[in-house]
């Protein structure tokens, strides 16, 4: 039924995006009209779950009801203008000019770079798949957030995740995987995700390239900056969204250098630019640099009115989050604002708020803590790839004429600016979050590598040596890959990630030879059915092996799979956990067990529970099945002390001392009585009231 449902949702969003594409830009053909459909498609696969959400209907019928009913209402639609047409006086058409086609060079070059690139995503990919996401924040609220969405029916209602800032955040990516969570009734879909969403950044930079002929080489730049190590590590087989984000800022790059005064194409643009600000916060900088620049470039009559467009355009995309935020604690943005008398929420408890910005005046700290970790973020050529975006920068102010040329230039700078000054970027103990928090910067760097093949392609000899230099700067930087980054993903070769790739690499250079044009219809129709047999097939074979290796290796920073396991038969179960930050795993394999960081909200603040009496009324409140606790440093934790006090509360497991991350850990996994009625005041009578936070993150640095 999975399958049949996604199928339905697949077909159902791309027909609408077909068809919206052809009522507004007809004239549109080849790798641009894919990536307007692409983006018309994910706007309404976000967009109806945010209404059907906000409405508290998130659920799998609704849903898959509503895609199917835009896409009939889309294809009337199409049907009716087309017909009005015929015979009609055409309508005035901003016909995208024909491309110079690359030479065959520069595209043999680009997709072996993209070849390249795909390794380490796929083996990050096929790992997740083997046992699996265990990046820290898919696990800490990525996974949760989406799991909760799927529960609730609603994705307004605020949840804490034990770091009380990302309750707040904007969420447009949990809400698809929370989307696949729905179509398959498990969370499947969900580590290759990100896999697809690199698809569509290499499609954007392919685009972006395109009208000066250099589109080989603009692709192959963006899969140079996503191929970085912090972006691989980070992204490849989890659901981390930096990549999601990054490509929907590319789409609208790509729709805005493509528009050709298009007024269509524009909104398209601001489309994709406000589905990025809804995903991420470190966005808003480039994509209202973005917004300026495509106002500013066109007609000086027009500035009102496509300013107007972008701001509701960008209002459509991101707006649900932040009006939540308001609804919920009188603040859209509840991470600022105290100055002014807004309610705020506490400071992240992982990575603090210190940007780099803060050590500008300290050269010896950023000698010391923050310039050693540039070669595991960036990798140990991490120059290279500094020079090459500098020179594409550079290059684009001083030699570019083209006033969009010279606007992706200044995004880049701007979002390079607003990365130095966006807080947690060299947050944590002596810069401890540096490293990782370096992918803030990918919208700098991919737009900065972009520019230079579209600098050099006044010649013909310059598109082929751009695209070659980046193919060789791919392979200097992957030559010089460390094995593992952050301990998320291993980037070694193996067998299944080389011929998982080569599949891959052969279907882009399928596409970007446009071999299905050459083939016979009928070959390319058999050639079809054939990929979407295997791809079925192949599916459910993964799902299999996933389900059943689901986090039963202890490969997390907390000792996890222990209590996991006690816990993997359960089903539609109502958890609590305490001392465990990575809790997804406990949501069950088919994620229908409730998981909770018992905590008291007052206002925009999550307040956890610091006592014996609290924390028991809190789990009589919550007719808790389970608890799960846990601490680092081979003491009980207080919680565990804490429910011991229930009278029915048995401990089903319990391990003392268990090694992880240098670190002797003691859990506990107790089974309550729902139903049963505790005394906490009784229960707690003798024992200390006053106890340290029972909620203290063990977060590793990268």
């Amino acid at each position: 039924m999975g399958m049949v449902v996604f199928g339905l949702v697949v077909v159902s969003t791309a027909s609408t995006g077909v068809f919206v594409r052809r009522m507004l830009l007809p004239s549109w053909s080849g790798a641009s009209a894919r990536l307007a459909e692409i983006v018309v498609a994910l706007a309404v696969l976000i967009e109806c779950a945010q209404l059907l959400g906000a409405l508290g209907a998130f659920s799998r019928w609704p849903l898959l009801l509503s895609y199917v009913a835009t896409a009939v209402l889309a294809g009337l639609t199409y049907r009716r203008v087309t017909s009005r047409r015929v015979g009609a006086r055409p309508p005035v058409s901003f016909a995208v000019p024909r491309p110079p086609s690359p030479e065959r060079a520069a595209v043999v070059a680009g997709v072996l770079t993209v070849g390249l690139a795909l390794i380490p995503w796929v083996r990050g990919t096929l790992n997740a798949l083997r046992g699996g996401m265990r990046e820290w924040d898919t696990l800490q609220y990525h996974m949760p957030a989406a799991a909760r969405f799927v529960q609730d029916g609603s994705v307004t209602r605020l949840h804490y995740f034990g770091n009380a800032p990302v309750s707040f955040y904007p969420m447009n990516s949990e809400l698809v995987h929370a989307i696949g969570i729905l179509v398959f009734q498990r969370d499947i879909l969900s580590p290759v995700l990100n896999l697809a969403w690199l698809g569509v950044a290499l499609l954007a930079g392919w685009c972006i390239g395109e009208p000066r002929g250099v589109a080989p080489a603009t692709m192959a730049s963006t899969a140079v900056a996503a191929s970085l190590p912090v972006i691989v590590g980070s992204q490849a087989g989890s659901a981390k969204n930096d990549i999601v984000g990054l490509a929907l800022l590319m789409a609208a790059v790509a729709l805005v250098v493509r528009s050709q005064g298009s007024r269509a194409a524009l909104v398209l643009a601001a489309l994709a630019a406000g589905l990025a600000a809804g995903t991420r916060l470190n966005l808003w900088a480039p994509v209202i640099a973005l917004a300026v620049v495509a106002v500013v470039a066109g007609p000086r009559c027009r500035r009102v009115q496509h300013a107007a467009l972008w701001i509701a355009a960008i209002a459509a995309g991101s707006s649900l989050w932040y009006v939540r935020n308001l609804a919920e604690v009188g603040n859209p943005l509840p991470w600022f604002g105290s100055r002014i008398g807004l309610p705020t929420t506490t400071a992240p408890r992982d990575c603090g708020t210190t940007s780099l910005a803060h050590y500008a005046t300290n050269p010896g700290f950023l000698k010391n803590h923050v310039v050693p970790q540039v070669a595991v973020a960036l990798g140990p050529r991490w120059w290279l790839v500094a020079f090459l975006a500098v020179v594409g920068v550079v290059g684009a102010l001083v030699a570019c004429r083209a006033p969009v040329c010279r606007g992706l230039a200044l995004i880049a700078l701007t979002s390079a600016v607003a990365y130095v000054f966006t807080p947690a970027t060299a947050g944590g103990e002596n810069a401890a979050c540096f490293a990782y928090n370096t992918r803030f910067a990918a919208p700098a760097f991919v737009l900065g590598l972009v520019l230079v093949p579209v600098v050099f392609a006044s010649t013909r000899s310059g598109r082929i040596a751009a695209a070659a230099a980046t193919a060789v700067a791919l392979l200097v930087i992957e030559s010089g890959y460390a094995r593992t980054f952050a301990g998320f993903v291993t980037v070694s070769k193996s067998p299944t990630a080389l011929a998982a790739t080569a599949v891959l690499t052969a279907a882009v250079a399928a596409v970007a030879f446009s071999a299905w044009r050459l083939a016979p219809r009928s070959v390319a129709f058999a050639t079809l059915a054939v990929l979407v047999f295997a791809g079925v097939t192949g599916g459910w074979w993964v799902q299999r092996a996933y389900l059943r290796d689901r986090y039963s290796q202890a490969r997390l920073p907390e000792p996890i799979e222990g209590a996991y396991g006690v816990l993997s038969q359960e089903h539609h179960a109502r958890v609590a956990v305490s001392g465990f930050f990575e809790n997804y795993p406990f949501y069950g394999a088919d994620v229908s067990n409730r998981v909770d960081i018992p905590a008291r909200r007052k206002g925009a603040r999550f307040v956890p529970y610091t006592n014996c009496r609290t924390w028991l009324e809190a789990l009589e409140k919550g007719h808790y099945d389970y608890v799960v606790t846990a601490a680092a440093g081979g003491r009980e934790a207080p919680a565990a002390v804490w429910t011991s006090r229930r009278p029915d509360a048995r401990v089903l497991h319990a391990a003392h001392g268990e090694e992880r991350s240098r670190q002797s850990w003691t859990w506990q996994v107790f089974k309550l009585d729902r139903d049963s009625r505790a005394a906490p005041r009784a229960a707690c009578r003798g024992l200390r009231e006053a106890s340290p936070s029972v909620l203290r993150p063990h977060r590793q640095s990268p």
